[in-house]
């Protein structure tokens, strides 16, 4: 069931409504958010949030891309192994002598 949720974050007041259970992630996510907006503003000079938040949100977009794709050969990884378990213990069954 959402829920309306109240975030203080560069320097403004946001209700946002989203489910109960999610309300500590997203607070997390709108701490990390301003401390990597914050965080590049130091680092670069920038004072312009929209162009903070614009680079910041380039930089998790290419972070969760790079993950999704290490996932996904980590997935298929782990498949191509099981695949191989899977052939090794046919290839044993099948030269197993029959019970008597």
């Amino acid at each position: 069931m959402s829920k309306n949720i109240d975030l203080y974050i560069f320097g403004q007041n946001l209700r946002l409504s989203c489910p109960e259970d999610q309300h500590q992630a997203l607070r997390e996510a709108a701490d990390i958010l301003e401390k990597k907006v914050s965080e590049l503003k130091s680092r670069t000079g920038i004072i312009q949030l929209d162009k903070a938040l614009t680079i910041v949100g380039l930089n998790l977009c290419h972070d969760l891309i790079t993950q999704q794709q290490q996932n996904s050969e980590r997935e298929n990884l782990i498949n191509n192994k099981i695949e191989q378990i899977e052939h090794s213990l046919s290839t044993i069954l099948s030269n197993m002598p029959a019970p008597k």
